[in-house]
């Protein structure tokens, strides 16, 4: 008796663990007989935490990668697969792409960077770092493409149209992991985001050392997007807290810090016309920012329907759509008139 008596709070756990998995699964059955033939592809696809989640430009296509270690590039309108990428050893972290060159890139925790063509073929594995690299990005004016790391170093890669790129420099002064790079609009300007709780503001005329070094979050940032119509650039850290920093005052202090979100944020995106940004983070949720006389609102109640931490998200070409990618192993797509789960995927995003 006194053996089952210890092990009663074991089983209870398990019990309760069980329970909690099964209640998972009767909402994500209730909600895939809602669910367009896209979005049911996308809840299933996935067999591991979605890391990375990006609209291509002037398309109906999304890419995700994650835990699994491959890459789907899936068709929303038709509901088909286009290609699925099997290369990387490890998880895949980072997505990015290339409209000059029309090209994906991924990043992985097995220290590789890789180079894809849009119908998924591998065109070219870079190998400059030396521990998990966690975020790639190309510069808007398609010149460039940074890489970041655990080894608290980005590298910065030069882009040709025919050949392999090439590495132009590494950025070293971070004390900490980096997790997240963006560069702003016109290509002037690469932000560095460290588990030193710091960014770091990069200029291509001279990357022997940054330009501005930004000090406020309290913990690691773990997310960074520039507006791609104004001059502003906005942080998300585990602090929990965002941050908008603006050129107007020298990127000196944050212009605004918005609260929310309740755990850590994990990703943020701007819309197409940067009149609103997205946010996702370890709650679970995905909150909606406009900008209001220069400064940010949040706009409505979050959008809830993972269940897991929301780890990737991404605006459609058109803003009429968000795409998100969770640990809960889901992409979901999102109508941003009605902030619900697309049950319908039509011509207008309606």
């Amino acid at each position: 008796w006194s053996s089952m008596l210890q092990h009663l709070p074991h089983l209870h756990n398990n019990l309760r663990d069980a329970m909690k998995v099964d209640r998972r699964k009767k909402a994500a059955q209730q909600q895939n007989e809602k669910d367009s033939p896209a979005q049911m592809l996308l809840s299933s696809i996935h067999n591991g935490g979605v890391r990375s989640v990006l609209w291509v430009p002037e398309s109906d296509v999304v890419v995700s990668a994650g835990d699994e270690g491959v890459i789907h590039v899936v068709d929303v309108k038709t509901a088909t697969v286009k290609a699925s990428m099997i290369e990387h050893s490890g998880r895949i972290w980072g997505l990015a792409y290339s409209k000059h060159l029309r090209c994906f890139a991924s990043c992985s925790k097995d220290t590789m960077v890789m180079i894809w063509s849009e119908e998924g073929k591998l065109l070219h594995k870079l190998h400059e770092h030396c521990d998990e690299v966690n975020s790639v990005a190309f510069s808007p004016d398609g010149k460039f493409l940074v890489s970041a790391s655990d080894d608290c170093t980005a590298v910065v890669w030069r882009l040709n149209a025919t050949e392999k790129p090439t590495k132009v420099t590494r950025l070293e002064g971070h004390r900490g992991w980096i997790r997240c790079v963006a560069w702003n609009k016109d290509s002037s300007l690469l932000a560095t985001g460290s588990g030193d709780s710091s960014i770091r503001l990069w200029k291509p005329q001279d990357w022997t050392a940054p330009a501005k070094v930004l000090l406020a979050h309290q913990s690691g940032v773990r997310s960074l997007a520039f507006s791609p119509s104004q001059d502003v650039l906005v942080s998300g850290s585990f602090d929990a807290h965002i941050m908008l920093w603006s050129e107007e005052n020298d990127w000196a202090t944050p212009k605004q810090t918005l609260t929310g979100h309740k755990a850590g944020i994990w990703a943020i995106s701007f819309s197409p016309t940067g009149l609103q940004f997205a946010s996702a983070g370890f709650d679970n949720v995905i909150r909606l920012w406009e900008f209001h006389d220069g400064h940010a609102k949040t706009k409505g109640s979050p959008l809830q329907g993972h269940t897991r931490a929301v780890s990737a998200i991404d605006f459609s070409p058109d803003g009429a759509m968000i795409a998100s990618g969770s640990d809960d192993e889901t992409v979901r797509l999102w109508k941003m008139r009605s902030r619900s789960i697309a049950a319908a995927l039509k011509s207008d995003s309606g």
